[in-house]
């Protein structure tokens, strides 16, 4: 959990040349699950279920030749009737790992931006403040695969530890409720949610961006940990203004003539 809130603390700018194998795989492995999800969301837009008649079983829509489970009745934004483990075996299984689910989806998109933007300028906040930078020589910032975990200072994780626990108690206090929804914890500082549909659509966003920033923080640690370089240094295209990008191209381009 800390491991993921970490992806907050100063920020540093480095940048460095493009490894092209593990680009390809990265760019391959992102737009298999673009495809993926998309086909899911093409599914769901028709319908959620199929069966082949009256008496036949009911298969998922997400793995089409497999039996839906029961519990996975699609009242949830982003179900496709995926549980090929049987995970979910009741209706108080699905709650629970639901509400799992979806915090981690939360924690991952934070993350996935927070990563980053850590390693483009903690450097210039850190020597802007007169501290040490907490990234290592490779400009990775500490995480349990990179170490470092302990530059950090006590007093995040404290300010982490008490964050959490307090949101954690709120959101107990919420489930409690006869019409609770896993992760609802009625805030909508935007008033977005202003008709069912709009609702509907604004979960279904939620929990399959946090599914894809799930897989992608997890490629961010083991890219940093095999290769011992920062992710904005391995894919600078995603991370550096437009600009540079094109003009890094230009000079690629000359420099191959």
């Amino acid at each position: 959990f800390f491991f993921i809130l970490y992806s907050f603390p100063r920020l540093s700018l480095s940048l460095s040349t493009v490894n092209m194998k593990t680009a390809c795989i990265f760019s391959l492995l992102i737009a298999s699950v673009s495809s993926f999800t998309n086909n899911i969301a093409r599914c769901e837009s028709s319908t959620l279920l199929k069966a082949a008649s009256d008496d036949s079983l009911i298969y998922s829509t997400a793995v089409p030749f497999l039996e839906r489970p029961k519990v996975l009745d699609g009242k949830y934004a982003g179900d496709a009737g995926f549980d090929p483990l049987s995970f979910a075996k009741t209706e108080t299984d699905l709650l629970v790992y639901r509400e799992a689910e979806i915090k981690h989806a939360r924690l991952a998109m934070l993350a996935a931006a927070g990563w980053p933007i850590s390693e483009l300028y903690d450097a210039k906040l850190a020597s802007f403040a007169n501290m040490p930078s907490l990234l290592d020589g490779n400009g990775r910032v500490p995480s349990l695969l990179n170490g470092g975990m302990e530059k950090v200072p006590v007093i995040y994780w404290l300010v982490c530890l008490i964050a959490a626990s307090a949101i954690d108690v709120y959101g107990l206090r919420k489930t409690n409720g006869a019409d609770y929804i896993p992760g609802n914890l009625g805030m909508d500082p935007f008033g977005v949610s202003k008709s069912p549909r709009a609702i509907e659509f604004f979960r279904t966003a939620e929990i399959k961006n946090g599914r894809l920033a799930m897989i992608a923080i997890t490629l961010y640690a083991l890219l940093e940990f095999s290769q011992s370089t920062a992710i904005v240094n391995t894919f600078p295209y995603l991370f550096q203004p437009l600009s540079q990008t094109v003009s890094n191209l230009q000079v690629a381009s000359g420099m191959s003539s």
